[in-house]
Formats: C-alpha cells, sequence, structure tokens
C-alpha cells in the first residue's frame, strides 16, 4: 500500500487564501512605496531637498530604484546633504544594479571623473553602452563627451558631434545644448554662431539651465542673434530661479555692471552670495573682488582674504593666485612669503600664467623660497608661452 506523504513533511504550499493575503499585502506595499516615490520626486523637482531626503530614504532602502537614483543625485549635487560621491555612487549602483538607465549613466560619470570611485574610463563607457541599451538619451550625450574630452578614447570632436546629435534628436536637452557649444567654438563642425544659438535654444525651450545661460550670453554678445540685454538676463535669471549656479554668476555680473538692469551691488552682491553658497567658485570671487572695491560693501581687506581663500580652496586657480598676492602684500592677512609661494605653486599648477610668474619673481629673490636662478627660469618661461 502506497503511504500518504505526512502533511508536517510534505513542501509547504501557500493555500489560495494565504497566497492572495500574501499579494494584497505586496501590493498595498509597493503602492504606498510608489506615493512616497512620487512625493518625494515632486519635492525633489521643487527644491525642496530636506523633505525630499524624508520621502525618499524608505522606499530606496525598501529597494525602489527611483528613490534610489534620487537619493544618489542628491548626494552627488549636494542637494539637500553634504556632498558625499561616495554615497552618490552607492545609490547609484543599486538603482542601476535594478536596471534604472538614468543612474548607470550618472554612475558611469562618476567613474569618468574618479568621483565616489577609482577613476576607471573603461567602466564609464561600458556603463554608457548599457543605459543607451537600456533607453537613456542622456547616455547618447554622455558618449559624445567621452570622444570630446578623451575619455576612454582618442579625443575626436567630429564621433561627439555624431552622438550630440544623436542625443538632440531623441530629446535630450544636454545633447542640443553640447551641439550648440561645437557649433560656437567650430568643433567637430564647422563654426556657426546662428545654429548654435537654434541649439541654445531648443535646448532652453526643452528646460535646460545650461542651454538658458548659453542663449543669454548669445544675447548678450549679439552673437547669431540681436543683441538684447534685457532679454539676456531674463534668460540668465530663469536658470538661477532654477537653481544653476552660472545663471547666478551671471545676475550677479549684471546687476554689477548695470548690463539689461540698474546698476544695484547690493543686488550684485546677493546674487554672487547665492552662488557661492551653492558652490560656484566665480561668485566667491567676485565676493572677494567686491570687499577689496568697496563696492556694496565697506572696503575690506580682511574679509576680501577670507573669501579669496574660499575661491582657492573650491579650486579655482586665479583665486589661488590672489591669495598668495593677499600673503605676498601682507593684504588682509599677516605677511608670509612661504604662504604666498604656496599658493602661487597651487595656481601655476592649476594652470595660472600669473602665478607662474609671481612664482618666478619668489625663487629669484629667495623670498618664501630658496633663491633659484634655473626655477625662476622655468616658471618665467611657462608664463610667458601662456
Amino acid at each position: 500500500m502506497n503511504a500518504q506523504a505526512s502533511p508536517v513533511l510534505s513542501p509547504l504550499r501557500p493555500t489560495r487564501t494565504t497566497l492572495a493575503l500574501a499579494l494584497l499585502t505586496l501590493t498595498l506595499l509597493s503602492s504606498a512605496a510608489m506615493a512616497d516615490t512620487s512625493k518625494g520626486a515632486a519635492l525633489f523637482k521643487a527644491g525642496q531637498y530636506a523633505q525630499a531626503l524624508t520621502e525618499l530614504t524608505g522606499p530606496a532602502h525598501s529597494g525602489d530604484r527611483a528613490a534610489q537614483s534620487y537619493l544618489g543625485q542628491m548626494y552627488d549635487n549636494g542637494y539637500g546633504v553634504k556632498r558625499d560621491y561616495g554615497q552618490a555612487a552607492s545609490w547609484y549602483q543599486k538603482a542601476a544594479s535594478a536596471g534604472d538607465a538614468d543612474s548607470m549613466n550618472f554612475l558611469a560619470a562618476l567613474y569618468a571623473n574618479g568621483q565616489g570611485v577609482k577613476k576607471d574610463p573603461v567602466q564609464a563607457m561600458a556603463l554608457i553602452r548599457r543605459a543607451i541599451a537600456a533607453g537613456s538619451r542622456d547616455a547618447l550625450d554622455s558618449m559624445g563627451r567621452l570622444y570630446e574630452y578623451g575619455i576612454g578614447v582618442n579625443t575626436d570632436n567630429k564621433q561627439a558631434a555624431v552622438w550630440y546629435q544623436k542625443a538632440a534628436t531623441a530629446g535630450s536637452s544636454d545633447g542640443m545644448n553640447d551641439l550648440g557649444q561645437l557649433y560656437k567654438y567650430g568643433e567637430g563642425v564647422p563654426y556657426d554662431d546662428k545654429q548654435a544659438a537654434v541649439w541654445f535654444r531648443k535646448a532652453a525651450d526643452a528646460g535646460s539651465t545650461a542651454g538658458m545661460v548659453n542663449l543669454g550670453s548669445q544675447y548678450e554678445l549679439g552673437s547669431g542673434v540681436p543683441e538684447d540685454h534685457k532679454l539676456a538676463v531674463s534668460l540668465y535669471l530663469k536658470a538661477a530661479r532654477a537653481g544653476n549656479t552660472e545663471g547666478m554668476f551671471r545676475m550677479g555680473l549684471a546687476y554689477g555692471d548695470g548690463m539689461g538692469v540698474t546698476k544695484d551691488y547690493q543686488q550684485a552682491l546677493s546674487w554672487h552670495k547665492q552662488g557661492a553658497a551653492a558652490g560656484n567658485s566665480k561668485c566667491m570671487a567676485q565676493i572677494a573682488q567686491m570687499y577689496m572695491r568697496a563696492r556694496g560693501v565697506q572696503q575690506d581687506f580682511a574679509q576680501a582674504a577670507v573669501w579669496w581663500r574660499k575661491t582657492a580652496e573650491a579650486g579655482n586657480a586665479a583665486g589661488m593666485g590672489e591669495l598668495g598676492q593677499a600673503y605676498a602684500q601682507g593684504q588682509g592677512v599677516k605677511q608670509d612669503f612661504t604662504q604666498a609661494a604656496a599658493w602661487f605653486l597651487k595656481g601655476a599648477q592649476s594652470g595660472s600664467s600669473d602665478s607662474m610668474g609671481e612664482l618666478a619673481k619668489l625663487y629669484a629673490s629667495g623670498q618664501g623660497v630658496p633663491k633659484d636662478p634655473a626655477k625662476a627660469k622655468y616658471w618665467q618661461d611657462r608664463a610667458d608661452k601662456k
């Protein structure tokens, strides 16, 4: 007689009721996560990053790839959190592993630049190819940038133009803007300032804040379009209000120079401070200049030096040279030729011809560094070739 299997030893199989309840629970949990992610995404797009972080963190930890991608972007750009490329890479990796095409593209940028991960152009290229295959139109633009800047491939502006055109045709506002840049400078395509303006306009109309700034610059200079300073300022303002720090910088310059608006140093300072708070080193440099020249503030060389240091520490070569000058002249800081030489060296290594020339003088005189005619000649020759 065949013995019947013991219910205790039989494989566990859910009853239809149990299975239905389980599926209902999963559906409810999924719906809740989607609701949180949708709300978080809306807050992110509105620039309300602190609230977005609260809404997105739970779904991201639960495996929602869209929430993971948004968190990656927040850490990547310092939106509502301290910028942390390692955290950005971690969240992008999770989302990319779950099939999120945009996160593959974002992660590729970190590998290309060595931010939060070891620099790896080959991995960047592989991720971009995956993103393209998964349908990311912006990854088409990223491929173009690899060719434009020679990352993992030989520099080839013609190939860059091909990829930017593909990206633009697919609807990528970044592709439109980058194609406009090639026309503006005649790289990979014939120089054509009118075509540049056409593509910048397309990018701006598609929501690209970089496109808005570049189109504004065309109107400011009358390049490919009639000169129109008021229209230029309106484009800079739109970009700035959307969080573009270059737009903030341009608004500061416009108010400082009275270009398309009534000259107003307080407004200029306000815009430069917004840009500086968002990490724009050119805005930091403008604030330093305002303290040096008493524009909208009392002349204060100590405050100028503070802002030159911020500019320099943000990687701005000109700021490194200006901080070197402050130490060499004892302007706003205690005179210190050793510090001056150190900052001139950093500026020179970052490509500043002014810093190269100043460093040459210090080597010639032996101030802050051992006197060394050979090094003085080396740095002066490099400065002269710039």
